[in-house]
């Protein structure tokens, strides 16, 4: 306790030095905080976005299909097992047919993805349950907002569909838009139609198939011949990696911050054994060992951290509370990304987050601080009295 209150009053006493240190440790505290918080966030909120509308509990794919090949992906299906049957009749399991389709909206050409899908799902948050029939001839689809802009359609417009069927074969009909839905997850979005998998199929040529099967919670994986299972945890990884990368940029601000504070800290040390020699010969003289000198002035540099922590608490807190309460707004354009980003983004702070960070950065400066005082074991106390050694 004595080498704590000790080296608490050097500190304290070292002035406008001290304080300038503590004030640059205290905005690695902050940064390095608030910047792992929006990508927790980040990750978070995507991943929700993507499970809630797209990957569900996880999917099975066709071992014909290849996601970067759309040339031929009308015919990249396989027949839906038996043990998927119960589960599509309830709703509980969804089966979706790629077939890559022309459109025809106001005399333009613009390719699209057809996806045949059961309409009585609720598994996917997608409006399916609108794919009923309507008054006219036209099948009954439902597209997203940023489809139906660049289609330039609304509910109740017609255009016209064009497709390859499973034989090879090229047929049109007329769609008609039965709902426009918004959703953040692009992937469903752009590019994509969606039509019931019982109009779909007849327009195909064949019944009971699918490129993509996605099921819930109550699943459990099995191997099909003609299908590769894909769990949650496997959809998921290219948006884990995306967050990865970027927080890989980050790191780059950490470490300049942290090495600041690190210099300012081990000059303040070096700057301080020399100018406190005395001192040191006195203390040693009064029966301090060099273990414990040594422990003083480590002492004296995790401190910095100890007070770099409480003075970003005063500053950081209240902005961490006005992040998670109010969100980052995000400009219009967002939802050009290419990931499902709302235009306000919600930050995670957790106290395990804010703990770690902490014992980081401290655990850092007392090493840091260590590493200068090792010269200190060997110090002679008489050399030490005289002003001189080191």
């Amino acid at each position: 306790m004595l080498l704590i209150k000790l080296a608490l009053r050097n500190i304290l006493g070292a002035g406008l030095r001290t304080w300038l240190n503590v004030i640059v440790l205290s905005l690695s505290f902050v940064v390095i905080i608030l910047t792992q918080g929006i990508y927790k966030g980040m990750e978070d909120q995507v991943s929700e976005e993507q499970i809630s509308t797209e990957y569900a509990s996880g999917q099975y794919w066709s071992k014909e299909y290849d996601p970067y090949n759309m040339v031929t992906l009308e015919s990249k299906y396989s027949v839906i097992p038996q043990e998927f049957h119960s589960g599509i009749k309830s709703g509980e399991v969804v089966a979706q047919l790629y077939v890559p389709v022309t459109s025809y909206p106001h005399g333009e050409i613009i390719p699209a993805l057809l996806r045949g899908i059961n309409n009585n799902q609720s598994l996917l948050d997608i409006p399916t349950n609108k794919l009923v029939p309507q008054e006219s001839d036209a099948i009954p689809v439902v597209i997203g907002k940023r489809m139906a802009k660049n289609l330039n359609v609304e509910i109740g417009s017609t255009f016209t569909l064009k497709w390859r069927d499973a034989f090879g074969s090229y047929d049109a009909k007329d769609a008609i838009v039965a709902d426009i839905f918004q959703t953040l997850n692009p992937s469903i979005d752009k590019g994509q139609i969606f039509m019931a998998l019982s109009d779909l199929y007849p327009l195909m040529g064949k019944d009971n198939i699918a490129t993509i099967i996605t099921h819930n919670e109550n699943h459990t994986a099995t191997e099909f011949e003609k299908w590769e299972y894909h769990s949650q945890y496997q959809l998921l990884v290219a948006i884990r990696q995306m967050i990865q990368m970027k927080s890989g940029g980050a790191n780059v601000i950490y470490f300049i911050l942290l090495g600041l504070a690190a210099i300012g800290i081990f000059d303040t040390q070096i700057l301080s054994m020399w100018r406190r020699r005395k001192e040191m010969g006195t203390l040693m003289a009064l029966g301090m060992t060099r273990f414990k000198l040594v422990m003083l002035f480590t002492l004296e540099g995790s401190i910095y951290g100890v007070l770099a922590a409480l003075v970003a608490a005063i500053y950081g807190l209240p902005i961490i509370y006005a992040l998670q309460t109010n969100g980052i707004p995000l400009p219009d354009y967002s939802d050009n990304f290419g990931i499902a980003m709302s235009t306000i983004l919600w930050p995670i702070y957790s106290l395990k987050l804010i703990l770690l960070t902490s014992l980081f950065v401290m655990a850092t400066m007392s090493i840091i601080s260590f590493i200068p005082v090792r010269k200190l074991a060997k110090l002679d106390p008489v050399a030490a009295l005289k002003g001189k050694g080191l």
